[in-house]
């Protein structure tokens, strides 16, 4: 299983802008976001819904 770690080195860019990416909640351009997703598709990464239900306290 891969992490959002595995991602950001396999795309060349820092975790923090793995989680924003697939937040979708800061300005990432358009190429970095092509990026960190082709690597996350290759890498056949999908974010953990129940670590995210943790970290926004939502069930």
């Amino acid at each position: 299983m891969s992490t959002i770690r595995d991602v950001a080195i396999k795309a060349g860019v820092h975790p923090s802008t793995v989680s924003r990416v697939f937040s979708g909640n800061a300005k990432i351009s358009q190429e970095t976001q092509t990026r960190v997703l082709d690597a996350a598709q290759k890498l056949d990464f999908h974010p953990n819904a129940i670590a995210r239900s943790l970290s926004v306290k939502r069930t």
